[in-house]
């Protein structure tokens, strides 16, 4: 009876442990966006490499039968995203941020000419962000090295962000519940 509730315990511990470490599986981004001309018309099939000339990283995919391409779980950093279709000049955007868990959204207009030639256009963030509809913060560098970090948790920087609060009452709970357990059956 002793060894099938200490089993019981040990698989309910184990069981919210995994769950808390799902909870910070979220360490990359992504960049999408559609491709199309100067007359609005979708291009198919173009070419969408994006570069971390830092991280030496280097992904290639193409547009899809709406013009939509997609370039996942991509490490944070900056990018430089070059679009190329024949019949039509390669742009590049340079510096295209991205941060843990959002997705960066670049739409490309591809002018008409030759495949050597090329647009450069300098990246910069959006005011609002009209494809999602969350409240999010990022921690940046700058924030982590000028905070006090009381207690030596870095996991408490999270408590900056917009609607986060602290739920210690729900892990309190379950370490009383199982302390209970184990007295009251013996360990």
């Amino acid at each position: 009876m002793k060894k099938l509730l200490s089993l019981t315990i040990l698989a309910i511990v184990t069981l919210f442990a995994s769950a808390a470490q799902a909870q910070n599986a979220i360490s990359t981004g992504s960049i999408s966006g559609q491709v199309t001309d100067t007359s609005g018309a979708l291009v198919l099939g173009a070419t969408v490499t994006a570069e971390n000339v830092a991280a030496g990283i280097k992904l290639n995919t193409k547009t899809n039968g709406a013009g939509f391409y997609t370039l996942p779980s991509l490490p944070v950093g900056a990018y430089n995203i070059a679009v190329s279709q024949a019949g039509f000049k390669t742009t590049n955007i340079n510096d295209v941020v991205v941060q843990v868990g959002q997705n960066t959204s670049e739409n490309v207009a591809l002018q008409v000419g030759d495949l050597t030639q090329s647009v450069t256009i300098a990246a910069e963030a959006p005011l609002l962000r009209a494809t999602e509809s969350t409240v999010s913060t990022v921690v940046n560098q700058n924030l982590i090295e000028n905070l006090p970090l009381s207690g030596r948790r870095y996991t408490d920087f999270v408590l900056l962000t917009p609607n986060v609060t602290a739920e210690k009452q729900k892990a309190s709970f379950l370490v009383r519940m199982m302390a209970g357990l184990l007295i009251r059956f013996g360990r």
